[in-house]
């Protein structure tokens, strides 16, 4: 019996939407990710190749064999071998873009809600609180923020107060 494939619920597409927060910034190291990988696959390719043919000239070095009927036997093999890796790369490069989207994701996603919460605090709202998920590396900087939220307030009932 097959199953039914369930369609993605709200917050499935909620979370896929929200690992692209600042697409500029992410974009940006997904793209650097990419070409890094794709500058490594070229320099790998090159190398595999120079010690191909490094290999094969040590090998033929006092020997009567054709150069020609060796390339025969071994080239095929080695050039569907680099095609294959020449392929694997772009997408090794992809794998690493989407990497970094994940990666930049964890920094990019506490800078926007800190971002959100400055801009609460100057319409005034210094009830807001900042929540960021545990582990991430600016939950200091949001609870310094929550902190001063909270002098804030205190600071603007006394101004009420007083006046």
């Amino acid at each position: 019996m097959l199953k039914k494939k369930k369609a993605p619920t709200g917050r499935d597409r909620r979370k896929i939407r929200n690992l692209v927060q600042d697409p500029r910034v992410q974009h940006r190291y997904a793209l650097y990710f990419f070409a890094f990988a794709v500058a490594a696959a070229v320099v790998n390719q090159v190398f595999m190749v120079r010690a191909f043919r490094g290999i094969l000239t040590q090998m033929l070095l006092g020997t009567d064999i054709d150069p020609a009927t060796l390339q025969a036997a071994v080239g095929a093999p080695l050039q569907a071998l680099a095609l294959k890796m020449t392929l694997i790369y772009p997408i090794l490069g992809m794998a690493c873009a989407a990497f970094a989207i994940w990666v930049t994701h964890k920094f990019v996603g506490p800078q926007v809600a800190l971002r959100r919460h400055i801009g609460r605090l100057r319409e005034g709202d210094y009830a807001a609180v900042c929540r960021l998920r545990s582990g991430d590396e600016l939950v200091p900087v949001a609870d310094a923020l929550n902190d001063l939220a909270r002098d804030l307030e205190r600071k603007h009932n006394q101004d009420l107060r007083a006046a």
